[in-house]
């Protein structure tokens, strides 16, 4: 006895459980007959196992076409001599001829394609594109390219489902991965600093993250909500955003989620002028950070959040606090463990280094500082949220060192380089 290795790979590219695969036959029995059909998981189970090798008629007209193959395509064996037709079996032909001469059900056939079904295999081929999105953006930031490349990835998985049928397992994926690409494009919208764009996307994106019934895409998408409203100087919405990300199931299960939860809280807090609990988090993040199993398989997104990163966002928060000198450590280590690829977050944290710098008096230093951030990635520099990094120091040397030298040069300098 061999097993249906053929039903097997069919069920896992349309993304069907035995349990699921067994509801959709019976409620394709029910349309072909008026009867709701018998089958359970056990007879998927005996199909699999290879113990059942030519289902009874109605139960393999109706695998046919919910599996949009024919039997022989899905593994079954045909009797090798012909058996007395049952009278059951009489009646299933003779509905389904009946039906789809009306037009009202299309028997299965050796023809059945799977052109209007989505499968494990589409949901690969996007995430995949996906993937490539989040490179890019690691590389350069968020700019229009990568907002309508994400937009309409996500607009086609969306076509594909309402006009394809699919499993349970696949429709979440699909909300899944749309979800997530709509949430690429709000935060690239949130890099270039154009808040409306962005609010659009993420009402789009809180939308589909709940389809989906996913906490960890709905964890990304309230961490880039929380930064859309710090941009927007709506820090109650920010806070909410946070502690939403902080109480997704996500979050109490994985310490690395958890880590990244607290570590934007702390942020949030700090900008919202609250210190004592901007370290409060600041600590649990670190304390999360410490029981994280890295070899534990989690979605491409949260590549990014690693102990550079950490170390990173404890940075801002001490910048935000005023502890300039601490800030500059953190943001020392950040830079010495960045992997070669976050060119974009190099740029930002180079410019953040400037401002740690600046805050302890050292002019001289801060502006080299600030100055090699282009050679970084002149890509990265030119992303919204480095640019504006960029023109905000010039702003805060002009006030510590108005008329100097060293501020004329930066000025000059700064001009040629975006001009």
């Amino acid at each position: 006895m061999e097993e249906n290795v053929k039903l097997a790979a069919r069920m896992e590219e349309l993304g069907f459980g035995q349990a699921e695969l067994a509801r959709r036959v019976n409620a394709e029995i029910q349309r072909l007959t008026g009867a709701l059909g018998k089958m359970t998981d056990s007879d998927v189970r005996r199909l699999l196992k290879g113990r059942t090798r030519w289902p009874q008629a109605k139960q393999r007209l109706c695998l046919e076409k919910v599996l949009g193959a024919s039997a022989v395509d899905l593994g079954f064996v045909p009797r090798r001599k012909p058996s007395p037709a049952s009278p059951e079996d009489d009646l299933v032909k003779r509905r389904t001829f009946t039906r789809a001469a009306t037009g009202t059900i299309l028997a299965a056939s050796p023809l059945i394609t799977a052109g209007n079904r989505i499968g494990m295999s589409d949901v690969t081929r996007f995430g995949k594109a996906f993937n490539d999105l989040i490179e890019a953006d690691n590389r350069a930031g968020g700019d229009s390219g990568t907002e309508r490349k994400a937009l309409g990835c996500a607009a086609e998985l969306m076509a594909l489902q309402q006009n394809s049928s699919s499993s349970q397992r696949v429709r979440s994926q699909i909300y899944f991965l749309a979800a997530a690409f709509t949430s690429t494009a709000m935060w690239a919208a949130v890099d270039a600093r154009r808040a409306d764009d962005a609010q659009r996307h993420l009402e789009k994106a809180v939308t589909l993250a709940g389809l989906s019934g996913d906490s960890k895409i709905q964890h990304r998408i309230w961490g880039h909500a929380s930064m859309l409203a710090v941009q927007r100087k709506r820090y109650t919405d920010a806070i909410a955003a946070v502690e939403a990300a902080k109480s997704l199931s996500v979050s109490r299960r994985d310490p690395l989620f958890g880590s990244l939860a607290y570590a934007r809280a702390a942020g949030i807090y700090s900008e919202a002028r609250e210190p004592e609990v901007a370290l409060r988090n600041l600590g649990a993040a670190e304390r999360a950070f410490e029981r994280v199993d890295f070899a534990e398989q989690r979605p491409s997104w949260m590549g990014f959040f690693d102990r550079a990163e950490l170390e990173g966002l404890s940075a801002l928060v001490r910048l935000d606090l005023g502890d300039f000198d601490v800030a500059e450590s953190h943001l020392h280590r950040t830079l010495s463990l960045l992997r070669p690829d976050m060119l974009r977050n190099r740029a930002y944290y180079t410019a953040k280094l400037s401002f740690s710098q600046l805050g302890q008096g050292d002019v001289e230093l801060a502006t080299a500082t600030m100055t090699s951030v282009p050679s970084v990635s002149p890509a990265a520099a030119n992303s919204g949220r480095v640019r504006k990094l960029m023109d905000s120091f010039g702003q805060e040397l002009g006030r510590v060192a108005s008329g100097s030298s060293l501020h004329r040069e930066w000025l000059d300098r700064n001009r040629k380089v975006f001009s």
